[in-house]
């Protein structure tokens, strides 16, 4: 491919480091950027990235990005499977990396966990766990969150449609609790994510309704699953569903919160208290295919994601707003439609893969999910080669 036809399909407004990884069809037409002629890497054609990884789910294979506009690997998680993907990383084997957590949105109720150190190595990821957290016969689809509930690594499973119900299991696959987060007859399925804590406990598991409900958003506490607070961020009459992410904005825990169809619009929480701290439109006021949400790094600082539920386009925001303080500070007066600085905005699939109409989905996770740099040669030279030069190195390094 000559570099004028490369289909340029990613605006940075700034530089610097991310890793990428983005879901769309296997094998399917011209990537999202490319380098040295070579555009989205197939199978035999790997790198290993160096960046904590940001998860686009499309169509039936998870692609890597190792900053913006560097390929590094990509693969089918299910390769019987060509559906909308749902994802999430989280450290689920200890070993201080982030993993792969992806399950299908609309089809077979399973989920896959794929090893994040392979990614470092640049080799295809090796799955680590499979289990089904709801029927094994179902067909609805789940949505997927990862982290640590308290008691260890924990994956936090949402029906996709039919009965509204939570699943929590354990890094071995064993399921923990289940429970309904919304009032019995809902059908329309629950967004999921885990984050934050309430100030005085562990880290807490956010539920938000699907369609057919006044979109609400329910936080739990992430042990004993007690309801800590509910709220209806857009109000009674929208009923389209509801996207949720948690991270930090303002360098406090906050909830992130997309229209998940017939809108557009973002809001982000204080998590602690539910105080609004930024409304905004990442794909414009006239979109309203809805949004899925994320929250986690990108350019080495910490950022708020947006994609396109019916498309497949990604935006990236700072995750400040300036005058954004505490209760008391100049955010008392911000005004409803102030929102963060975009950072860069990227369509991962070009017009020959099609926009999905079921939309991409997409995680991020905490920067300490990236192993440090001397890890990295470890995981790329292997531990004999390289560990007796550490420790040489640190034997004489100065005090």
């Amino acid at each position: 491919m000559m570099k004028d036809q490369r289909a340029a399909a990613i605006s940075v407004l700034r530089t610097g480091a991310a890793a990428i990884i983005l879901g769309g069809l296997w094998g399917a037409g011209p990537a999202l950027a490319c380098r040295d002629d070579k555009c989205t890497p197939g199978p035999g054609d790997i790198r290993p990235i160096t960046n904590l990884p940001l998860i686009i789910g499309g169509y039936g294979s998870i692609r890597v990005f190792d900053g913006p506009t560097t390929p590094a690997n990509v693969f089918p998680p299910f390769p019987d499977y060509t559906g909308r993907l749902t994802v999430a990383l989280g450290d689920l084997n200890g070993d201080g990396i982030a993993d792969i957590v992806t399950a299908p949105g609309a089809g077979p109720s399973r989920v896959r966990v794929f090893d994040g150190a392979d990614l470092y190595r640049g080799a295809p990821p090796a799955p680590i766990l499979e289990f089904p957290p709801l029927d094994p016969d179902a067909s609805n689809g789940v949505f997927v969150a990862a982290g640590d509930l308290g008691s260890g690594p924990t994956i936090v499973v949402g029906s996709g449609t039919g009965a509204a119900t939570v699943v929590v299991v354990d890094a071995a696959g064993s399921v923990v609790t289940t429970f309904q987060p919304f009032l019995p007859g809902f059908t329309g399925g629950v967004r999921v994510a885990i984050g934050g804590g309430d100030g005085n406990g562990p880290a807490n598991i956010v539920a938000g309704s699907g369609p057919g409900m006044s979109g609400t958003v329910v936080v739990f506490n992430g042990q004993t699953t007690a309801p800590i607070a509910t709220f209806q961020p857009f109000g009674p009459g929208f009923t389209s569903g509801v996207t949720v992410a948690t991270g930090v904005f303002e360098s406090v825990p906050a909830l992130v919160v997309g229209q998940g169809a017939n809108g557009g619009l973002v809001k982000i929480y204080k998590l602690d208290g539910l105080r609004e701290l930024a409304s905004f439109h990442p794909f414009g006021p006239g979109h309203v295919g809805g949004v899925n949400v994320g929250a986690g790094q990108f350019l080495a600082a910490r950022a708020i994601f947006a994609g396109d539920a019916s498309g497949s386009g990604v935006v990236v925001f700072t995750a400040t707003v300036t005058g954004i303080s505490d209760d008391s500070g100049p955010a008392a007066s911000l005004s409803a439609s102030a929102g963060p600085r975009p950072l860069a905005s990227f369509v991962p699939f070009d017009g020959a893969e099609g926009v999905f109409p079921a939309g991409i989905s997409l995680a991020t996770g905490s920067p300490a999910l990236v192993p440090e740099p001397a890890s990295w040669a470890l995981l790329i030279a292997g531990f004999g080669l390289v560990g007796s030069a550490l420790r040489r190195r640190r034997a004489f390094a100065p005090a």
